[in-house]
């Protein structure tokens, strides 16, 4: 077998490089990539639009040159997306050059769908920016699939939380009824309603769950009583 050299080009060669490939190389990668590549002058006016676009949206080309961004933008987001736009437009600047954005988008029949992309910038001159190109690819699924899980996720811990809570109950309950038996079966609530405090005292020393007192010995009438603490 052959050996595999790896050659590592700086940032300058790899610069060079492209500026000599053919020009129908660049537009057929452009043309035939399945994600959306999509380029707007400085008016959001839609110039470029590839097969990958026609099929995200659902626009054939003919029909979104030459018209504005607003074709693929949902109604509810337009003002914050041209706010932003021409902020970019304006000081040739954006915070979101180096990172992957996620947006919603609508199609042609009205569908709303979730995108991710990134943008570029491209300058007629230094500092006067002449649009902005748009790489984009549809996520819908895959976001559908983590929204499931997400809910499937909240439904199970739910209904592990109601299981602890009805698990603690059940034993409270039976806490509770032990507790009962056992003053009943040391003869205490009979005590405390003869009104025989000290051996009351006497004979409730090691039995579980002292609160039950004002439950097991209530006040008589007129009385704040029930049975004294110790």
């Amino acid at each position: 077998m052959g050996t595999i050299h790896h050659q590592h080009y700086d940032s300058r060669e790899v610069s060079a490089m492209a500026t000599s490939l053919p020009a129908w190389l660049c537009q057929h990668i452009v043309a035939h990539t399945q994600d959306a590549v999509i380029f707007a002058d400085g008016e959001g006016i839609i110039r470029l639009w590839n097969a990958g676009a026609e099929t995200i949206f659902g626009y054939p080309a003919a029909e979104a040159l030459g018209h504005s961004l607003d074709l693929i933008i949902p109604v509810s987001l337009r003002a914050r997306h041209w706010e932003g736009y021409q902020r970019v437009m304006a000081t040739g600047d954006t915070p979101y050059a180096r990172q992957l954005l996620a947006v919603p988008g609508i199609r042609k029949d009205g569908t709303r769908i979730s995108l991710e992309f990134t943008v570029v910038l491209l300058e007629e001159m230094p500092g006067k920016v002449a649009g902005i190109a748009a790489v984009l690819r549809d996520v819908t699924e895959r976001w559908q699939r983590d929204k499931a899980m997400q809910t499937r996720l909240a439904a199970a811990e739910r209904t592990d939380q109601e299981t602890q809570l009805q698990t603690a109950e059940v034993v409270r309950q039976a806490c509770l009824a032990a507790a009962l038996q056992a003053y009943e079966d040391a003869g205490l609530s009979g005590l405390c309603h003869e009104g025989r405090w000290e051996y009351a005292v006497d004979t409730m020393r090691g039995l579980p769950l002292r609160p039950l007192l004002p439950t097991l010995c209530p006040a008589a009438d007129g009385e704040e009583g029930g049975c004294p603490p110790e």
